[in-house]
C-alpha cells in the first residue's frame, strides 16, 4: 500500500522538476505544495519545492541585476 504512495510522490517530483526545467517554478510550487498538503511531509517533495522557489528567486535576481546595470 505504501509502495503505491510512493509512486505517486515520484510522479509528482517529476512533475514538479518537468515545470522548473519549463520555466514555470509558481506551478511547480503549486503542484509540490498540494502533494505535501495531501499526502503529509516528504524529503523529496521537500526538495522539489525548495528547488521550484529557488528558481523563481533566479528570476527575480535576473530582472533586479538588469536594472541595477541599468542605472
Amino acid at each position: 500500500m505504501n509502495g503505491n504512495n510512493d509512486h505517486m510522490r515520484d510522479d509528482v517530483r517529476e512533475r514538479v522538476d518537468a515545470l522548473v526545467t519549463l520555466g514555470r517554478p509558481a506551478e511547480a510550487r503549486a503542484a509540490a505544495r498540494g502533494a505535501l498538503d495531501a499526502d503529509g511531509p516528504d524529503a523529496g517533495l521537500l526538495l522539489a519545492l525548495a528547488h521550484a522557489h529557488m528558481a523563481a528567486d533566479d528570476d527575480h535576481d535576473d530582472g533586479l541585476g538588469t536594472g541595477r546595470r541599468a542605472c
